[in-house]
């Protein structure tokens, strides 16, 4: 795939946030389909994108499936709530 890290896998995430896969996906693939071991999902990786999704709940959604974890590890302390 387009993307060189499992984004389903909380290991890829535990020691520390991965910026620089982040910003080449940014760079060569904006909007990717990921892949996982527990199903796909879409990637986006630029603010534009992922406000204009966001904003959109006719077009995009997650209600019959989404991503929801407890942030662990690296991540713990660095997303905005």
């Amino acid at each position: 795939g387009v993307c060189p890290i499992d984004l389903t896998r909380r290991e890829s995430f535990l020691e520390r946030v991965p910026h620089e896969v982040f910003a080449e996906l940014r760079r060569t693939a904006p909007v990717f389909r990921h892949e996982g071991s527990g199903g796909g999902f879409w990637g986006l990786t630029r603010h534009a994108d992922i406000r204009a999704v966001s904003r959109d709940v006719e077009t995009f959604s997650s209600a019959t499936q989404g991503v929801f974890y407890e942030p662990q590890g690296a991540l713990a302390g660095s997303l905005l709530t």
